[in-house]
């Protein structure tokens, strides 16, 4: 009988700690009205370096309760294949930063969430976008989790805005207008230079752009990305960063400032715990061939700031002979008459996508900021070593350092009693509680049946 008991109780707190650890994935179903999108031709036909810019609202699953809006750009990296995207979902609650490959050629594509905002803060997972008719698109948003946010510092600059906006048509502000950037990042008091920022925004309504931006400190760097409006406070997502922050997560927030050419930037870093990660590297090669890249020209001039540098490339190995992938993406010249980029790319392996932002120097060895990815790679940060392979002009190795989230599908923070809680804190908790109880348990029931054999000794009933 108290055997019985025993077990049943040991049952009773494998369910409970099961329970209170599990993880609860946040699933949004929706329906995009295909409705605003502007294809952007670089020539008068379709052709490698055209862009998609759109601005378009999100409904729930039956297509009736507006739930959002998405808005960003694609760019055309091969014709007849796809493009590579960056956008973001804006709701109520938060929003969601994603990037990857939309395919021309399958009906469904799988994409990245590499950040959020708000109730989305630090979230990972991936977004599933199937064609619907000409106007509809169907999402389905699989957020694997969301990090509760326990300890944050908060690093504090005054950016000093250079942006310079290129048209993309005649008129004033117009859908597809570019905003390119490289800026200087003082310190609080505005006196000291702190760092510098690169990227840029396209316009994607008349009064709102879609931007990545990577921060260049000493000690590593940090990218975002996100909806901006230049007269309001906005709030973009932390996709990744290198050095100190390969493993970051967090938000960043830019507020205008009363002398209209800076803004107040607020970068809140999430901390992190290394014990959840797990470090690989990986050297792979690629190779730009003529055929395969094209750059689309922001001006009449060469070497323009605004120029796009679009591709799609293969992947090898290091023996640069066994093909593995391929990769593209889409570069911004950021500095006039210079090789200086800022670019987001997509890895493409059999096994996940893996994604990557930040500068690209031509022959020089630069870092960029794994944000994420998709399948193997869905829950990983890190960096890449981007530069070129001895003497060669065209080859170049990228060396990835991934720190995979050993911890993830579970989150570092658990359900305990209904509260989202550190993970750390909820184990040692429940470990305490359960020990005290089963501990009790068990001298209860020894002591019982020390006393019933007594009795038994006695002569006695028991």
């Amino acid at each position: 009988m108290y055997w019985r008991s025993l077990v049943a109780f040991l049952l009773f707190i494998g369910v409970t700690f099961s329970a209170t650890t599990t993880n609860k994935p946040i699933t949004i179903t929706a329906v995009e009205r295909n409705v605003s999108t502007i294809v952007i031709h670089k020539d008068s036909q379709s052709s490698l370096g055209d862009y998609m810019v759109f601005s378009n609202e999100l409904y729930d699953a039956t297509n009736k309760n507006l739930i959002g809006t998405n808005q960003g750009s694609c760019q055309k990296v091969q014709i007849g294949y796809g493009w590579d995207c960056g956008f973001t979902s804006v709701f109520a609650e938060g929003n969601l930063a994603i990037g990857g490959l939309l395919s021309d050629r399958q009906s469904n594509s799988t994409l990245a969430i590499l950040g959020g905002t708000g109730k989305y803060r630090d979230a990972r997972g991936f977004v599933t976008f199937s064609r619907g008719n000409t106007t509809l698109n169907n999402l389905v948003y699989s957020v694997n989790y969301t990090l509760p946010v326990v300890n944050s510092t908060i690093l504090t600059f005054v950016e000093r805005d250079l942006s310079i906006v290129i048209p993309a048509g005649n008129d004033v502000s117009n859908v597809g207008d570019f905003r390119v950037f490289n800026n200087d990042v003082y310190d609080e008091s505005n006196a000291f230079k702190s760092a510098t920022d690169q990227g840029s925004c396209v316009r994607t309504s008349n009064s709102s752009w879609e931007c990545e931006v990577t921060v260049y400190m000493e000690n590593g760097q940090i990218s975002a990305r996100g909806a901006f409006a230049s007269n309001k406070v906005s709030t973009l997502a932390i996709i990744g960063g290198s050095g100190t922050f390969s493993t970051v997560r967090g938000q960043v927030v830019l507020s205008p400032r009363n002398d209209s050419k800076s803004f107040n930037l607020s970068i809140s870093i999430d901390n992190d715990s290394a014990p959840y990660w797990n470090l690989t590297s990986i050297l792979v090669g690629t190779y730009f061939n003529s055929f395969l890249y094209t750059v689309v020209p922001a001006t009449n001039e060469t070497d323009s700031i605004g120029d796009r540098l679009v591709f799609r490339l293969p992947l090898l190995q290091s023996d640069y002979i066994t093909s593995i992938g391929t990769t593209q993406g889409v570069c911004v010249r950021v500095v006039d008459g210079k090789y200086q980029w800022e670019c987001e790319w997509t890895l493409i392996f059999p096994d996940g996508n893996i994604n990557i932002v930040g500068p690209f120097n031509g022959p020089l060895n630069t870092t960029f900021s794994i944000t994420g990815g998709t399948n193997k790679y869905s829950n990983i940060r890190g960096d890449a070593i981007v530069g070129n392979r001895g003497a060669s002009s065209i080859d170049y190795d990228i060396t990835l350092n991934i720190w995979n989230d050993v911890s993830a599908p579970v989150p570092r923070g658990s359900w305990l009693f209904g509260v989202h809680v550190n993970f750390d804190f909820a184990s040692l908790v429940l470990a305490v509680f359960f020990g005290l109880l089963l501990g009790i348990s068990f001298i209860t029931i020894v002591a019982k049946a020390c006393h019933n054999d007594y009795l038994r000794a006695q002569g006695r009933r028991v």
